[in-house]
């Protein structure tokens, strides 16, 4: 990507956040972001796929925002959102993730919530050895700075004890991991991807966990 132009369309998107501004910028916004953010996500795929063997499908999340139900009637999203899903005919299967705005990149790789039959087979794994496994993995990843997202529930749900060993795993509903507060630049020029890629690995031996 082309950070200079993207970063100048994001910080003028926040300052004129109207559907005027947004209809009459668009050959701006389809030179700085569209179409580089496309060539990006596309270069992204392939290189998960040359880390992980897998083919990948990969979304960019829209600029305009769903506010129907939102206090906040603002009409666009100021920064960039994607991920990418493994085409592995798996379902739960974790998602690598980037988010980037002014001045911040975040990567990160998980599910937000797992359906309910992979909730379930999330739980049994949780409670036989691979949960022991997961619990070193993300005591060593967050001594290396990675982030993990909060357990949902406040209880450990039945049938598991509440004094269970790894309770903290079970209170879980989703898992995702984060590597926070990058230079906004590694996802830049044409070592971008290769750069972003290379801050992915850190995540993936939890990616291969999760996949099982």
């Amino acid at each position: 990507m082309q950070g200079p132009a993207l970063i100048a369309f994001l910080t003028d998107l926040a300052a004129n956040n109207d559907r005027d501004w947004f209809n009459a910028n668009k050959k701006t916004r389809d030179a700085a972001f569209t179409a580089p953010s496309g060539a990006f996500a596309d270069a992204m795929a392939a290189g998960f796929k040359q880390m992980t063997g897998h083919d990948y499908s990969a979304k960019i999340f829209r600029l305009p925002r769903d506010v129907r139900f939102s206090k906040d009637k603002t009409p666009y999203n100021t920064y960039l959102r994607m991920a990418w899903a493994p085409d592995c005919g798996q379902s739960g299967s974790p998602r690598w993730m980037l988010g980037l705005e002014p001045g911040d990149l975040t990567l990160g790789v998980g599910m937000f919530e797992f359906e309910r039959a992979d909730l379930d087979a999330w739980r049994a794994r949780i409670d036989g050895k691979d949960g022991a496994a997961l619990a070193g993995l993300m005591d060593a990843l967050g001594k290396d700075g990675v982030r993990f997202s909060a357990p949902d529930l406040k209880r450990v749900p039945a049938p598991y004890p509440q004094d269970h060993e790894r309770g903290e795993l079970l209170r879980r509903k989703g898992l995702t991991a984060w590597i926070d507060a990058l230079p906004v630049e590694t996802a830049f020029g044409d070592d971008g991807p290769a750069s972003c890629l290379a801050e992915f690995r850190r995540l993936k031996p939890l990616f291969d966990w999760m996949l099982g």
